[in-house]
């Protein structure tokens, strides 16, 4: 396995696709992936500290 740090995370203009830049520091490669917007939210929340007022559906 790969391991990979999120760089960043951005949200296409018409918010129905993001994209989420990682990279491997060792490399210098960074690898966008697309996603989708509510994969972009779930994985923006914890790195911003925000926490749900309820847990997530793969928490239960």
């Amino acid at each position: 396995m790969i391991e990979l740090k999120v760089k960043t995370v951005t949200v296409d203009i018409s918010g129905n696709f993001s994209v989420i830049l990682v990279d491997k520091e060792e490399e210098k490669m960074v690898l966008p992936i697309v996603i989708g917007a509510p994969e972009a939210r779930n994985i923006v929340m914890p790195i911003q500290s925000v926490t749900p007022p309820r847990p997530m559906t793969y928490q239960i």
